[in-house]
């Protein structure tokens, strides 16, 4: 069962890779249409990749590049986020 969902992660994973690659998004709102549930602040953007997982991009919309910052467990991103709003430094 574990590898069944570490398998479909590796699917998502691949899937949202290839989007992001070939993104040409100029805009928040041209970025939420491509991802409606994404969580979007500024130029960075969460987005879900399943119940347990994200990726957190950053979006240059202006160069049309995007970063991928962090791909992993929800629960660890938050808990970092979290640390670093607290040292004031933003994750």
């Amino acid at each position: 069962m574990a590898e069944d969902a570490d398998e479909n992660l590796q699917d998502d994973l691949r899937a949202f890779a290839a989007e992001v690659e070939t993104a040409s998004w100029n805009s928040s709102k041209s970025l939420k249409r491509a991802f409606p549930e994404a969580r979007i602040e500024g130029r960075r953007a969460l987005v879900d990749l399943d119940e347990r997982h994200c990726a957190v991009i950053i979006v240059d919309y202006e160069r049309s590049v995007t970063v991928v910052e962090y791909a992993g467990l929800r629960a660890e991103y938050q808990t970092a986020a979290a640390t670093a709003a607290k040292s004031g430094r933003r994750k």
